[in-house]
């Protein structure tokens, strides 16, 4: 009797069965847990959430460096502002933490916080109470 080598023709559409059936449930089984683990990587999604800590950072930079100035005073807290009237006013406020007297300035304009370069035109102004009628 010779023997045939090919799988039987009754024996065959079970044992394609069962090869597919692990293949299946793999394929399951990555479908569930791949887009679930993908999610969990913790990177932020939103602009929000990516400016978050830069804008923090340069809050709190400003916030040091212009804490319990006296009444009556800018505080330049990040990059230099524009100043009018250029020269000497507009020359002081150049460096963080700086102060100049709320009367000696006729504008001022910030720099765009930049939060990808960690930069920000930041000024605290305390003026004296009351400021309307001022002008």
């Amino acid at each position: 009797m010779q023997r045939n080598w090919l799988p039987s023709m009754k024996h065959l559409p079970h044992r394609v069965l069962f090869a597919l059936v692990p293949l299946f449930l793999v394929g399951v089984f990555a479908l569930i847990t791949i887009p679930s683990t993908a999610q969990d990587t913790g990177v932020p999604t939103s602009p929000a959430d990516v400016c978050r800590p830069a804008l923090d950072s340069l809050w709190s930079a400003a916030t040091t460096a212009c804490i319990g100035k006296p009444v009556g005073y800018i505080c330049n807290g990040g990059g230099a502002p524009q100043a009018e009237p250029q020269g000497a006013v507009s020359n002081a406020l150049a460096v963080t933490g700086a102060l100049v007297e709320a009367d000696e300035v006729d504008a001022l304009r910030t720099p765009r916080i930049a939060a990808e370069t960690g930069t920000a035109g930041i000024v605290w102004m305390r003026l004296p109470v009351p400021i309307i009628g001022r002008c």
